[in-house]
């Protein structure tokens, strides 16, 4: 466990991966040396957002590991199924206020609604959503969160809407292949 000189974990670490050269090893170098990389650690819980467009198995098994590291203070999470978002009783066994009726609206904290700032979390994981349900502003919130805001977003691919990424029958879903892991092509 690495601690500064005043004992914490919080803070900047500053990391520099140095592997010494298998003997088996054609390189001249007596070491392998990685590039320098910057690290915050914080001591709170991780803030997660799961967004699905239906309670698949992945996200059932997702949602079961995450409510139990809730239980032990760990994470944060919060849930937005467009399947269900808009009726009235939700039973996803976490507290009420942490499902939400619509994804997150705002970049930036939002002190008039809890959790509908991209801002209140750290990582999104998206289970097959219906990209085209989302606002062309949502959508770019996402990307921009990602790609300036230093965000975390997870793509779980299904069968059911992953091909819209693919063929986007006149939605505008370029913000969203910009921060898309990998290029999908329609056959």
């Amino acid at each position: 466990v690495l601690k500064d000189e005043r004992g914490e974990l919080e803070g900047e670490w500053i990391f520099k991966a140095i592997v010494p050269r298998n003997k088996k090893e054609a390189t001249p170098e007596k070491e392998h040396v990685s590039e320098t990389v910057k690290v915050q650690v914080q001591k709170r819980a991780l803030r997660v957002l799961l967004f699905t467009s239906g309670a698949t198995r992945e996200y059932q098994f997702v949602r079961t590991i995450l409510y139990r590291e809730m239980l032990e203070k760990r994470m944060e999470v919060c849930i937005y199924n467009q399947q269900n978002a808009k009726e009235d009783f939700i039973d996803e066994s976490i507290e009420p206020e942490r499902v939400l009726q619509d994804f997150p609206t705002k970049l930036e904290p939002n002190a008039g609604q809890k959790y509908m700032s991209l801002s209140d979390y750290d990582v999104v994981v998206c289970f097959d959503p219906d990209w085209t349900k989302l606002s062309l502003s949502q959508r770019n919130n996402l990307a921009k969160w990602v790609g300036d805001y230093g965000g975390g977003v997870i793509f779980v691919a299904g069968p059911i809407y992953s091909y819209q990424i693919a063929r986007p029958g006149g939605h505008d879903l370029d913000s969203l292949l910009k921060i898309y892991p990998l290029v999908l092509k329609d056959n």
